[in-house]
């Protein structure tokens, strides 16, 4: 039997068309969205193409181009611009930028990394034309200056053009012009050249960059230039600088016009003929018709200068010499400072310096005077001599020995001063710093070293002066007597040379005194022996003896055991040190022998050598700072130099 085929029932079918109805209303909304992403995409895209679009442009417009330049979107080389109904393009600080980019669906904003698109217009499309609010105008005899003023609204302006024409010509024929500047709300046009006496049409437009009403109404000014001849600015001060300058402004006079001047175009005054002018900037001059202005030819004012100076005397010390600077504030000027140098009251010099190398002692000021007139006056500084100076400016000295230290010579110089309460004396200045010898004797029978030899000569000493008995004796018990102020003064750690001479076979007799100041600084002594030492007090050197005579064209080939033979007697006749019987710090660089000094005998020789353990007279000798100076005296016996700092 054949079986009959089934049917849908209607309720079937009413699930079916239910089922089928909720898939449609779940699909269309993503159809819809999937629809408006591509929309939305695709103006994305065409957004991101309007950056290589504006390189390409920026290329071929590289010599016009402005940081912050906005273009308008319509002007850039695009196939297909019309995709695009506003916006801007442009480069802020080397990143190109748009602005409300807008198909009138979507709105676009932001960089190429960081552009964001969203839905709507971006509600500023602008329809409204640019408005040109004022124009006036600066003439002179041939030129004019055209100032525009306009309100903008929302708009972004495109360009600012001007046309001329002399006021017979027709002015629509002739060609707009780009304007030369544009800032603000305000643009200008420059016009020179032109004839004098003669009237012109200038119409100006305006125009932005919307696709409707882009431009502005056409405006026009009449403009006469004018045979006036313009006024002429004269400086009548002759002085380059000045704390004033007098200014002669000459105008050609005519009834009813307008005479005015101004500084750095600020303000505009009425007429004056003379002004005193007390700034450096711009002054200008014009002259008013009833209708333009002919304006003078700008002046700049310069060399004025106020400045009140404010100057101390600072004292250094620059290589073993006393400076005297005048610090000046400010550092400059614009006119230059000329410094007026006074001691005890009295001018010494007008300089361009501010320096005094090496002065006299005394009281001095500066008077510090600006180029312009404006002067100032120090406070004032006593100047004492550092001790190398005051060798420098008397004639009792004299630079003998290899390294040409300044030492006293002759039978009685006034170099006597007083220390620590007693009278010593300066042998002479070395590497700045004054060596001093004491006048009295510390001992008249004192034992240069009276160390036990390990050598088998238990009674001869050690000629090794690091160790020796009085050197500790000197430093140690005689250091610590001398008063606070004067021990101050000392260079405790002064380093002293320890160098030997030649005493065998009798050589000392042919020793000379710069024979003897060389071997003092050689590094030949008794074995272990130093050859430096640093301390306080010290013996005086055999050759400080040879360099105090003034006999030196016959003393100084002489030997110094000689000095007292009668054919050599100048040698010591005219030597104010006059030893007798005393130590000196001079050794024997004998290396098989450690136990022989030189002394100042009074017997056969003068220069002589024995032994450390004899019992001679000592006169302790040292080397003052640097920075000590010769506060008062004048260095006789009874009127010594005074020291201080």
């Amino acid at each position: 039997m054949k079986q009959r085929k089934k049917g849908f029932t209607v309720i079937e079918l009413l699930a079916v068309i239910i089922i089928l109805g909720i898939i449609a209303l779940m699909s269309v909304p993503i159809i819809i969205n999937i629809i408006e992403d591509s929309k939305k995409g695709a103006f994305k895209a065409s957004v991101q193409n309007l950056f290589s679009a504006y390189e390409t442009y920026e290329l071929k417009n590289i010599f016009v181009m402005e940081e912050n330049g906005k273009i308008s979107i319509v002007d850039l080389p695009l196939t297909n611009k019309g995709n695009f109904i506003s916006g801007k393009i442009y480069k802020e600080k080397s990143v190109v930028k748009v602005v409300d980019v807008s198909n009138g669906v979507y709105c676009a904003n932001g960089t190429l990394e960081t552009l964001q698109i969203i839905e709507g217009s971006c509600d500023i499309l602008d329809t409204t034309p640019p408005v040109i609010e004022n124009i006036v105008s600066e003439v002179t005899t041939n030129s004019i200056t055209i100032y525009t003023t306009y309100k903008e609204e929302e708009s972004f302006l495109e360009k600012h053009e001007y046309r001329i024409a002399s006021f017979n010509e027709d002015i629509e024929e002739k060609k707009w012009e780009n304007g030369d500047t544009l800032t603000g709300n305000l643009s200008t046009k420059i016009y020179t050249g032109l004839t004098l006496n003669t009237t012109y049409k200038i119409q100006v437009r305006l125009m932005n960059t919307s696709l409707e009403n882009k431009e502005s109404e056409i405006k026009e000014i009449i403009v006469t230039t004018d045979s006036i001849e313009k006024p002429v600015i004269k400086i009548l001060t002759i002085e380059e600088y000045t704390t004033n300058k007098k200014v002669e402004i000459i105008y050609p006079t005519k009834e009813g016009f307008v005479y005015e001047y101004s500084f750095n175009n600020i303000t505009w005054y009425p007429y004056e003929n003379i002004l005193t002018v007390e700034e450096n900037g711009t002054l200008r001059a014009r002259i008013y018709d009833g209708t333009n202005y002919i304006y003078a030819d700008n002046l700049t004012i310069s060399g004025i200068d106020k400045t009140e100076p404010i100057v101390t005397i600072k004292e250094s010390i620059v290589d073993n010499k006393t400076v005297l600077t005048a610090s000046v504030e400010p550092k400059s000027t614009i006119s230059g400072y000329y410094y007026s140098w006074y001691k005890e009251g009295n001018i010494l010099s007008k300089e361009i310096t501010q320096t005094i190398i090496s002065p006299e002692p005394g009281s001095y000021k500066v008077k510090v005077t600006t180029g312009a007139g404006k002067e100032t006056e120090s406070n004032e500084v006593k100047k004492r001599y550092m001790a190398q100076e005051l060798l420098q400016n008397v004639s009792s000295v004299m630079e003998e020995d290899p390294n040409q230290n300044l030492r006293y010579v002759g039978k009685n110089p006034n170099n006597y001063v007083s220390f620590n309460n007693e009278l010593w004396r300066i042998i002479g200045v070395f590497s700045g710093q004054a060596k001093l010898i004491r006048n009295d004797f510390y001992s008249e029978t004192i034992e240069w070293d009276k160390t036990e030899a390990n050598d088998g000569h238990e009674d001869y000493g050690i000629n090794d002066w690091s160790k020796a008995t009085l050197q500790v004796e000197l430093n140690e018990i005689y250091l610590q007597s001398i008063e606070e102020t004067s021990k101050s003064y000392i260079d405790q750690e002064h380093e002293w040379n320890l160098g030997g001479t030649d005493t065998k076979s009798f050589h000392l007799q042919y020793q000379t005194r710069n024979n003897l100041y060389n071997d003092e600084r050689n590094n030949v002594v008794f074995e272990s022996h130093p050859t430096k030492w640093k301390g306080a007090i010290g013996l005086m050197y055999a050759s400080d003896y040879g360099y105090a005579t003034s006999s030196t064209d016959s003393c100084k080939e002489k030997p110094l055991s000689t000095w007292r033979w009668t054919e050599n007697m100048e040698c010591y006749n005219n030597n104010w040190i006059s030893p007798s019987n005393e130590w000196t710090l001079t050794v024997s660089n004998d290396t098989h022998v450690n136990y022989y000094a030189l002394f100042f005998s009074e017997s056969v020789d003068y220069l002589d050598y024995g032994f450390v353990s004899t019992r001679f007279k000592v006169r302790p000798t040292l080397y003052l700072k640097m920075d000590v100076k010769i506060i008062g005296g004048v260095g006789t016996s009874s009127n010594p130099y005074l020291l201080g700092i």
